[in-house]
């Protein structure tokens, strides 16, 4: 109950300072305050209360120092060669696992920070959706794509002014380090066409339409493909504890939908405010075909529009300001009360179960 009481409080604090004060570098110190503030926290949690975090602790552990390092030696409890390197030179420099987790949330809460700052209008209320979004699954737990999502984010100017090379470049790293940001690619091909509200609506009622007639064929086809297998198992083979179906009244669904149809049709005033509209726009309605059309794979759905649906913390605010203000403010009220039930659900402690952990280190395909 205290964590939401804080939470609602730095709302509050976030609205002041977006909407209300004005001094622009006194609000850019404040914003590097709260990251750092934030990224101290999730660096020194404790990791049996935080499901993945004890692998990743334990994977730390069990990396070789300087002269005994090598690549054919697979890390435990993953698979991505980049992340395994990050963790051997963070290792080489203090072989600690506090220090480790402090690391790893500094670097990724600095790409979150340098995103904010280049492409948010409302930065501090654009870090509370994060909080309540996103922080809990990827900082505290996932935190190979915590690093990964915001790193490659970073390349939406890239994406616009059509650097397919360095767009490439930046991808490559981020599967490097987390093998789902394999799944930005298509982004670069779709910000190529020219997709127009109709198609956005039209699309989703298709992937509705998919999911709901052939989600059975869909489960199939996906469990025999061979760049599924290798890139996600245990989270599409039936024999898999991650494997479970969701349903399509997954009210994440909806809440996408909701969001990216707000930003569709208020597309005039948003245009306005920023040139990458087109790239969050098409991001997020990728983001949410891909929840709807996999939502056979529960796990798989989740991670996969989780990367592009980072960009509501840009959208959510942009929307904001391309209200009324009267509306406006009893949007921001309605965003408070949801993003409080979002904040206090995700934020509990996820303790992993003895077996599960042993599993995940004896078997190096298994993955976390």
């Amino acid at each position: 109950m205290i964590y939401s009481i804080i939470y609602i409080f730095y709302f509050l604090f976030a609205v002041f300072f977006d909407f209300c004060y004005h001094e622009d570098t006194v609000k850019k110190k404040l914003l590097f305050f709260v990251f750092l503030c934030f990224a101290l926290l999730v660096g020194f949690r404790v990791p049996s209360m935080w499901a993945d975090t004890f692998v990743y602790t334990y994977s730390f552990e069990e990396i070789p120092m300087l002269g005994k390092f090598s690549f054919n030696e697979p890390p435990i409890g993953y698979s991505e060669k980049g992340f395994y390197l990050l963790s051997f030179l963070i290792k080489s420099i203090y072989a600690n696992s506090t220090f480790y987790l402090l690391v790893i949330s500094l670097i990724s809460f600095g790409f979150l920070y340098k995103f904010e700052r280049k492409y948010c209008a409302l930065p501090f209320i654009a870090f509370a959706i994060y909080m309540a979004r996103f922080a809990a699954g990827r900082n505290m737990m996932q935190i190979r794509a915590g690093m990964a999502i915001p790193l490659v984010l970073l390349a939406t100017q890239m994406v616009k002014d059509r650097k397919l090379l360095f767009f490439l470049l930046i991808t490559f790293v981020g599967y490097e380090l987390h093998h789902s940001l394999l799944m930005v690619l298509p982004l670069y091909f779709i910000n190529m066409l020219s997709i127009k509200k109709i198609h956005i609506v039209i699309g989703i009622l298709v992937s509705f339409l998919l999911a709901s007639l052939f989600g059975d064929v869909i489960r199939t086809f996906i469990s025999q493909s061979a760049l599924a297998n290798e890139l996600a198992r245990t989270y599409i083979q039936d024999e898999g504890d991650k494997s479970y179906s969701q349903t399509l009244l997954n009210p994440v669904i909806y809440y996408q939908c909701a969001i990216l149809f707000a930003f569709t049709f208020l597309e005039t005033p948003i245009r306005k405010m920023t040139p990458y509209y087109d790239v969050f726009r098409n991001g997020y309605f990728y983001s949410t075909v891909l929840l709807i059309v996999l939502y056979k794979f529960a796990i798989v759905s989740g991670r996969t529009s989780t990367i592009l649906a980072t960009y509501e913390i840009v959208m959510v605010p942009m929307c904001l300001l391309a209200l009324k203000k009267h509306f406006r403010y009893f949007m921001l009220f309605i965003l408070l009360v949801l993003y409080t039930i979002l904040f206090n659900e995700y934020w509990q402690p996820v303790y992993m179960d003895t077996n599960l952990m042993e599993r995940v280190i004896q078997d190096e395909n298994y993955g976390i």
